[in-house]
């Protein structure tokens, strides 16, 4: 699998961490002074938005548990993850789970804090519903699965079974959203 060639952002890691706790005025005085394109990737640099508990925690881990009540985020922040996972190409094969079909589809997917909605026009995956797969350019493929379809053990058999080996990640690692 190949990393992305992707335009970068105007803001280092840092950088966008001082603009997130920036005035919205002083937010809108810095956007003007930049390019149409500086913008556009402003827009979709996740550490110039997310709360700082709505970043990947530092550390060697491989659970990363988001439990939280509704509003907090935890879509658009497990959403953020996966892209940065796959535009960094750190992951090649993922698994997309949810309680039902129609929740992977509708919620982690299509949803307004889904990986569509919140992916770049420069890196958009292919949506294939009835492959029950995502695909983005640079060769990442997650596919689906719902806990409704196959008894809970399944699931769990299926994240290790060849077609999301962890082993073969380069940083396995496992975001839950409860």
């Amino acid at each position: 699998m190949k990393t992305a060639n992707l335009p970068s952002s105007p803001l280092s890691f840092e950088a966008a961490r001082a603009f997130y706790r920036l005035s919205p005025q002083a937010k809108h005085d810095f956007v003007l002074t930049l390019s149409d394109e500086e913008a556009l990737c402003l827009r979709y640099t996740w550490g110039a938005w997310a709360r700082d508990k709505q970043l990947e925690p530092s550390g060697n881990w491989t659970t990363w548990l988001l439990l939280a009540g509704r509003g907090f985020g935890k879509t658009r922040t497990s959403a953020e993850w996966v892209r940065s996972q796959v535009e960094r190409g750190i992951c090649g094969r993922l698994a997309l789970v949810a309680r039902t079909a129609a929740d992977v589809r509708d919620v982690l997917i299509e949803g307004e804090s889904g990986i569509m909605a919140i992916s770049s026009p420069w890196f958009m995956p292919k949506y294939e519903p009835s492959k029950r797969r995502l695909t983005w350019p640079n060769g990442a493929v997650a596919t689906t699965t719902n806990a409704a379809d196959q008894s809970a053990g399944k699931v769990t058999d299926d994240l290790f079974d060849h077609r999301y080996d962890l082993r073969e990640q380069s940083e396995p690692r496992i975001n839950v959203l409860y």
